[in-house]
């Protein structure tokens, strides 16, 4: 993927942490394999820091969607933290709600830096 097409997607879907937490959140699991591709290849993350989080209902099993995760995103199990858990209410989700995310300052301030750059930039004629 292209650098400026994932600098726009985090700018519209990631999350904004001040505290250096670079994150999007899904049930898509595209979306969220896309997200962790073009993290990897644009810029120099180290992946023990990777990390992932499932919300889940109640009734859902914990193990068989972390692996589901696992095997999408290419992070080790040990990656994952505890689950929240939700009452069995709405609409289920195939694999749960899954957050990808990686905690680094600087690298969050270059990120949002390059997004705002180029947004800027297409603005001009």
């Amino acid at each position: 993927m292209r650098k400026e097409l994932g600098l726009v997607l985090y700018y519209c879907e990631g999350g904004k942490d001040k505290c250096g937490k670079i994150e999007v959140t899904s049930t898509d699991p595209l979306l969220l394999q896309t997200f962790a591709n073009w993290l990897r290849t644009n810029y120099p993350v180290k992946e023990e820091k990777l990390k992932a989080m499932l919300w889940l209902r109640e009734d859902e099993n914990e193990l068989e969607h972390k692996m589901f995760w696992s095997n999408s995103l290419n992070i080790p199990l040990e990656q994952f933290r505890k689950s929240y858990r939700t009452p069995n209410r709405g609409k289920k989700a195939p694999h749960g709600v899954c957050r990808l995310y990686y905690c680094d300052k600087r690298l969050l301030k270059e990120i949002l830096s390059e997004a705002e750059k180029l947004l800027i930039t297409s603005k001009q004629p």
